[in-house]
């Protein structure tokens, strides 16, 4: 036959239940034992046994009466019950409230009102929003006419919609070099007046999984919810006047889909009633053409009431280096002959991000700083052209350029600018001339000339004709040369004091000529 729900004299009907998700359930009724109808709640355990007060408690008891309640569970062992309400003896209204699993009472003791336009709502249906809340819907004729259906949600602190901050922006900071992202959100709708329910906003940074277990084998704390943002040493909730101790990390997880994410902490703002809020915060890495990777940031806003707090979609943006390097400054260009060709040299720049620079040589002063006129990237501020030519006039334009790749305005120099020596005299004719000094101890020097580019092969052998080292073996220009002998074979070894001769072969010439060394 049964079990006895509520046997109170008087009327009890309309009768919704729910599981409470531990083999029980939780029932909701309207009630006419003080002569109006009033809303009644009742939890059975898996024997039928009630475990709240017998008969029931109330959820509501005001003049005027409350009908048909429906209820679905919160997730937490509770349950979320709308009503329609005739409390303004005008018109219906539509009320919620939330109770725990012990039966009391978590919103406004009055019941959060659902729907209190003009005209009728009523006849709600509930379903659950995921997150300890619950959707609810109804028939409405507020025009007094069309019976329409309307919906709203309540969340599981009892607030309309979800009273989440919502991220306006996330964008660089203009001019820097690199770095920071501004990000920008609209406050939560019950920061301001009349409410004053906000008590500080957190702003978080997502992470990836390596880097989240990184930090927390590091020490960072893991937590699952906003509103456990807590001081390790206190157990205290961070009020807009603490922060995160020094050297404390906290990393939020959760799981949408089925998908692990983690937010890394960043910042606590104050709330102060404000339309809107920023923070300025650092970047792991700029972006570049290479790498156009975004940040992710979520803003939390946390209630009055420490135990509530709200998680805005998350939104992105980029960090860019907006600043270029200045131009290189003294570009002086200098011409060698030994070896051919054109030093060029410049004041190092004094940019912290610089990477280095880009050298381009072209024919005329107009010539475009063009991947295909670019000769040489250093890092130093100095380079070497060896296929510089008086007769060509070559032009050279530097630019500066930092880790983003942004470059700087160019310095030029021209073949009117160009410095240095005129070139030594060329010999009349090949000569090997005598080593100096000689005898010698430990190395000597060895100088000769050509007359003609060719094949040149300079050589030394020991008294029995054995060849000792070979100082040179390669293709030179017209020119004179010197060369040293540091008294070594060609393994590296010292030898010993003794007669040698020394052999100069090229194309067109030969000659051989003794010295001494004495150890």
């Amino acid at each position: 036959d049964g079990v006895p729900v509520c046997v109170q004299i008087s009327t009890q009907g309309d009768p919704d239940l729910i599981s409470d998700g531990a083999g029980g359930v939780i029932l909701a009724w309207e009630d006419y034992r003080n002569s109006n109808y009033d809303i009644y709640i009742q939890k059975l355990d898996v024997f039928g046994n009630p475990a709240w007060l017998s008969g029931g408690i109330p959820v509501l008891q005001l003049p005027g009466n409350q009908y048909v309640p429906v209820l679905v569970a919160d997730e937490a062992g509770g349950a979320v019950i709308a009503w329609y309400d005739y409390r303004t003896g005008i018109d219906y209204d539509v009320y919620a409230q939330r109770v725990d699993s012990g039966g009391n009472q978590l919103w406004d003791p009055q019941g959060v009102a659902v729907a209190t336009g003009t005209g009728v709502q009523w006849k709600p249906e509930i379903c659950s929003d995921g997150a300890g809340g619950a959707v609810i819907a109804w028939q409405d004729i507020r025009d007094g006419v069309n019976e329409l259906l309307y919906a709203q949600r309540v969340e599981r602190n009892g607030w309309w919609g979800y009273p989440a901050p919502a991220i306006d922006l996330v964008r660089d900071v203009p001019g820097d070099q690199g770095g920071l992202i501004d990000v920008a959100w609209r406050a939560s709708r019950i920061d301001d007046w009349p409410y004053l329910a906000i008590d500080s906003y957190s702003v978080w940074k997502s992470i990836d999984q390596q880097a989240a277990a990184m930090l927390i084998e590091e020490g960072a704390r893991l937590i699952d919810s906003p509103a456990e943002i807590i001081d390790p040493e206190e157990s205290a909730y961070l009020t807009s006047d603490e922060s995160v101790p020094t050297g404390i990390d906290l990393i939020r997880s959760e799981i949408l889909d089925g998908v692990s994410y983690y937010w890394h902490y960043v910042a606590t703002l104050p709330a102060n009633g404000y339309e809107t809020y920023s923070y300025i915060s650092s970047a792991e890495f700029d972006s570049t053409a290479i790498n156009q990777d975004y940040h992710y940031f979520q803003i939390c806003a946390h209630g009055v009431d420490h135990s509530e707090s709200w998680t805005s979609p998350p939104d992105s943006g980029r960090s860019v280096d907006n600043l270029a390097p200045a131009a290189p400054l003294n570009l002086s260009a200098e011409q060698s002959f030994t070896p051919e060709g054109l030093s060029l040299l410049w004041d190092p720049n004094l940019e912290s991000d610089l990477a280095g620079y880009n050298v381009y040589r072209g024919l005329g002063n107009q010539f475009p700083t063009d991947p295909e006129n670019l000769i040489a990237f250093t890092t130093d501020a100095v380079v070497f052209d060896n296929e510089w030519d008086w007769e060509i006039f070559y032009y050279y334009k530097i630019k500066a350029i930092d880790i983003h790749g942004n470059e700087s305005l160019w310095t030029m120099t021209g073949p009117n600018e160009i410095t240095g020596d005129d070139p030594a005299p060329l010999p009349d004719a090949a000569f090997l001339a005598q080593n100096f000094p000689n005898p010698f101890n430990p190395a000597t020097t060895i100088a000769f000339g050509l007359k003609e580019k060719g094949h040149v092969s300079l050589k030394i052998f020991d008294a029995s004709g054995r060849l000792i080292r070979t100082l040179v073996e390669e293709t030179r220009t017209v020119g004179k040369y010197e060369t040293v002998w540091n008294g070594l074979d060609d393994t590296g070894v010292k030898i010993s004091s003794g007669v040698y001769f020394y052999r100069l072969t090229t194309n067109e010439f030969e000659k051989t000529r003794k010295m001494i060394l004495l150890r």
